[in-house]
Parts: C-alpha cells; sequence; structure tokens
C-alpha cells in the first residue's frame, strides 16, 4: 500500500519531467531564440515603443489647448483700490466691496470657465518638434535593429566556443582512455619484470596528467555552457545543441566583394544621430522666434453679494448660482526677446555636439574598416589552417603507431612514446580547433561587414 502511494506521488512528478525535455538548438534555432528572448532586446522594444508614443504626443501640439473649471468656494469679500502681480500663483485674486469697515462674514460664491488657447503660428517650431519625434522614432529602430544584430554575433560566437569545448572534452576523454590502456599495459609489464619499475611511476603520473586535463577541459565547457544559456534568456542549462557538423566540416571559402560598411547597423546608428543634432538645432532656432495664438473664453460668475444692494447672504444655493456671464476672444502674441541670447548659445552648443557625433562616426568607420580587414586575414590562414591540420593528424597517428610498437619491442623508450602520445593529443584538438576558428573567422567577416547573412547563409549549406 506504501508503496503504491509512492508511486502515485511520483506520477506528476515523472510526467513534469518528460513533459519539459531538454531543448536541442541547432545554430539558426539559437540564434532566432535569442532574438525574441534576451531582455536587453525586449528592453529596446520598449524604448521604440516609447519613441512611437512620444511621436504621438508631439502631434497633440498641433490641436488647441481647451481648458475648464469650476470653483465653488466660501469666502469673505473685502477688497482694497490696487493691484498686484500673481507671484507664480501665492497672490489670491479678491473680489469684493470697498467698505469703511472689514466684514469677516463669509458667503458662498461660484466661478466657472472655459478657456481656449490655440497656437496658430510658431515658425514652424511644432514642425520641427513633430520631425525630431519621428526621427527617434528611426534612431530607436535603429538602436534595436543593431542590438538585435551585436547580441546574434555574440551569441553565434559562444555557440562555437560551447562545441568546440564539448568536442575539446570528448578528446581529453579518449586521450585519458588511451593514457589508462597505455597505463595497465605498462604496469602489467614492470609487475611481470619486463620493463623497470620507474616506468610504473612515469604511467602513474601521465595518467594523472590525463585526468587534469579531462577536468580542466569539463570546467571550460560548463563555463561555456553556462555563458550561451544566459546569452539565450534561460535561466538553466537544460538544454543541448547540435555539435555534429561545424566540428566535422568548414564553410565554403568565400569570394568577398568589396562592400560598403555604410550600410552596418552600427554605422546607420550613428548616423541617426547626426540626423537628430540637425532637428534640434532647427527647434532652438524656431524656439526664440515670436508665436501667435488664438484665445477664446467664457466664465460665469456666482455669489451671495447682491449685485444691486451689495447685500449678503449666507445661502448656499444663492451664492453658488450664476449672477453674471461673459466671453472674450483675441489674438495674442508672445516673443520672449532675453530668449534670443539664451537660443543663440544653445545653437551653437547643439553644434558643438553635432561635431562630436560626426567624429565619433568617423571614428566608429576607421573601426570597422580596420575590422574586416582582420577578419578577412584571419579567414584566409583559418582556411589555410583547416587544410594543414587533417595532414598533422594523420601523420601523428602514423608516428603514434609506431611508437607504441617500438616500445612495445623494447626499442624505445617510455618517454620516447609519450612523445608521439601528446603529438596526437595535440593533433586531435588542433583539427577540431581548426574548424572550429574558419566558423569563427567567417562570423567575424559578418559582424564586421555587417551582414550576418554572410554567416547564416554557410548554416544552410551543411
Amino acid at each position: 500500500m506504501r508503496k503504491l502511494c509512492l508511486l502515485l506521488t511520483l506520477i506528476p512528478v515523472l510526467a513534469m519531467a518528460q513533459s519539459n525535455p531538454p531543448q536541442k538548438f541547432t545554430l539558426q534555432s539559437a540564434l532566432d531564440y535569442a532574438k525574441i528572448n534576451y531582455p536587453f532586446i525586449k528592453a529596446k522594444q520598449a524604448q521604440k515603443s516609447k519613441a512611437e508614443y512620444e511621436l504621438k504626443s508631439s502631434k497633440a501640439d498641433y490641436l488647441p489647448n481647451l481648458s475648464v473649471q469650476d470653483q465653488y468656494l466660501y469666502s469673505t469679500n473685502n477688497s482694497v483700490t490696487g493691484s498686484f502681480f500673481p507671484n507664480d500663483g501665492l497672490g489670491i485674486p479678491v473680489s469684493g466691496g470697498i467698505r469703511a469697515v472689514n466684514d469677516y462674514q463669509g458667503v458662498w460664491d461660484s466661478f466657472s470657465t472655459l478657456f481656449v488657447n490655440w497656437n496658430i503660428f510658431n515658425f514652424g517650431r511644432v514642425k520641427a518638434q513633430v520631425k525630431n519625434a519621428r526621427q527617434k522614432v528611426d534612431q530607436a529602430e535603429l538602436d534595436l535593429e543593431n542590438e538585435v544584430f551585436k547580441h546574434q554575433v555574440t551569441v553565434a560566437d559562444s555557440y562555437l566556443l560551447y562545441i568546440i569545448s564539448e568536442k575539446l572534452t570528448a578528446l581529453q576523454q579518449k586521450n585519458l582512455d588511451r593514457a589508462k590502456v597505455v597505463h595497465d599495459a605498462v604496469i602489467a609489464a614492470v609487475s611481470s619484470g619486463l620493463r623497470p619499475g620507474a616506468d610504473s611511476s612515469f604511467v602513474e603520473a601521465e595518467l594523472s596528467k590525463a585526468k587534469l586535463l579531462l577536468l580542466q577541459s569539463k570546467e571550460t565547457e560548463s563555463e561555456q555552457k553556462s555563458r550561451l544559456a544566459s546569452l539565450l534568456g534561460l535561466n538553466n542549462e537544460n538544454f543541448e545543441v547540435d555539435t555534429a557538423s561545424y566540428n566535422q566540416v568548414v564553410p565554403k571559402q568565400l569570394q568577398n566583394p568589396e562592400v560598403s560598411i555604410d550600410t552596418h547597423p552600427q554605422i546607420k546608428l550613428y548616423q541617426s544621430n547626426l540626423l537628430i543634432d540637425k532637428s534640434r538645432g532647427q527647434i532652438i532656432r524656431r524656439s526664440v522666434l515670436p508665436s501667435v495664438s488664438f484665445l477664446g473664453g467664457g466664465w460665469a460668475r456666482g455669489s451671495g453679494i447682491d449685485n444691486a444692494t451689495n447685500a449678503a447672504s449666507t445661502s448656499f444655493s444663492k451664492g453658488v448660482g450664476y449672477q453674471v456671464y461673459n466671453y472674450m476672444v483675441g489674438v495674442s502674441m508672445k516673443w520672449s526677446i532675453t530668449g534670443l541670447l539664451k537660443g543663440g548659445r544653445d545653437y551653437k552648443a547643439n553644434e558643438q555636439q553635432y561635431f562630436s557625433d560626426k567624429y565619433l562616426l568617423d571614428d566608429q568607420k576607421l573601426k570597422l574598416n580596420e575590422s574586416l580587414r582582420t577578419a578577412r586575414m584571419k579567414e584566409e590562414l583559418a582556411l589555410e589552417q583547416a587544410k594543414q591540420a587533417p595532414v598533422q593528424l594523420n601523420s601523428a597517428v602514423e608516428a603514434y603507431q609506431e611508437a607504441y610498437a617500438r616500445y612495445q619491442s623494447g626499442l624505445s623508450t617510455l618517454p620516447e612514446y609519450y612523445q608521439a602520445f601528446y603529438l596526437l593529443n595535440r593533433a586531435e584538438i588542433d583539427q577540431s580547433y581548426a574548424n572550429n576558428k574558419v566558423w569563427r573567422a567567417l562570423l567575424l567577416n559578418a559582424a564586421s561587414t555587417g551582414d550576418l547573412n554572410i554567416f547564416t547563409s554557410q548554416l544552410n549549406n551543411q
């Protein structure tokens, strides 16, 4: 009965485990997954949406400003002759009769207004603001594209580093297996007196060395997998990758055409800064010019003070009922003369920002051109290394077999045999690195050119 209860308890757990198998990513699917799942890319998407809403907000400046307010107050109504400034709203406007003595009897009153302020002419300031907001939307789109491009390059590089670390772990496991075979054979030969006792100590040390190399490879593999998981936006390492093709074959050699880096996402993003600087300068120039507005308003007042007799009433209904109505329409012109001085300095400051962004663009072009030259050089050298690596491996295998046979025949010493042992292990590693370096060189070429299709098109050929 207890076993049955335990089994029933484990069924949901087992079902959950079976319903969530490890994800298996090809390199292309990893790129696609990271594009939609990585938090920083989502943040850039939100920034783009923000810019789109700000564009809509800037267009609202074309519309008139319509405001209404309504007040019901209880106050005294003493007044004196004279004027005052509102002083940032701290001066309270008082409307009341002038009396011989102050009357502190409060009365009810009301005040309602409807006001329209329509900026009908401003020398294109609103148009410039809308243009600036639209360019910020374009910049946010370019920023998103650039971030997706950079992140996909980083994911692809991390993927390639992970699969080579996986391959190296397998090679070190193979190396350890060879070391165990040699170890067991030497120990048996020493025990039977066919080999000197020093050989047993030597193979023990070499076996430990092979184990250490395997542990180091596993550590590197674990680090690379953790980094790849983070770049994919995963909180765990419950995934697998396709390693077969990239370790065994190399991409085809490309005919590298002369390309312009002006289409690089990073360059287009820097160029957008210049456009925004220019539109900001237009806003500054237009902000110092006068503006013409249409004004219209209507208001109604109610008071507990009778207009004819000046008698006060404390009745709420009599006080808040409207007694008088007014309207006003007109055109106003506003121009801050001293703003010309500030505007001129703001324009000069923005001009320097433009020059700064222009120099940063030139600097970025230099860096990308250098990176492109380096990428093409590395691609050519990596392809040559990939051609030589199999030759080295075949020779290393033959040398290892001959060295093992010579040692077995007593024609060479154990250290001489292990020279071939090390050579074989190194050749196997170099073979895997050579293929991987071609892929990474191709990726660097794509990253420098700004066209990831240079890299992904080769994935489809595998």
